[in-house]
């Protein structure tokens, strides 16, 4: 359906993450925003919009979460986290909670040069 594919590109409309079916997520950031989204009861939910890349595709998610705000407000754009939706069992039952953490760096072989030095991107051959 190539038409619908064209229509959400050009209305910059993007998939949404759900930590419901997918409790873990490495992604980048991209940008937040304030927004409100209406709720079950007919109120709106205030809450925090954010535009990330997962897998190299742009996608959106929205969350009224405090707590989740708070720790992804400790980091900058561009920043690659990994946003884990967690559950504890307490003593009226189950709670959820977000852990926010830097996403792992790539691991590998450092490259280095003939004399020892560390290389960087521009001066490794291919």
């Amino acid at each position: 359906m190539e038409g619908s594919k064209e229509y959400l590109k050009k209305n910059s409309i993007f998939p949404r993450i759900s930590f419901k079916t997918a409790p873990v997520h490495e992604v980048v950031l991209l940008k937040d925003k304030q927004d409100q989204i209406p709720g079950g009861d007919g109120k709106v939910v205030l809450g925090m919009n954010y535009l990330v890349e997962e897998n190299g595709e742009k996608k959106t998610f929205f969350t009224s979460s405090d707590a989740l705000i708070s720790a992804l407000s400790e980091f900058a754009e561009g920043s690659r986290v990994v946003i884990e939706l967690k559950s504890r069992k307490t003593d009226t039952g189950y709670s959820s909670y977000y852990e926010v953490r830097h996403a792992a760096a790539p691991t590998g072989p450092t490259p280095v040069g003939e004399d020892g030095e560390i290389l960087g991107k521009e001066d490794i051959p291919f």
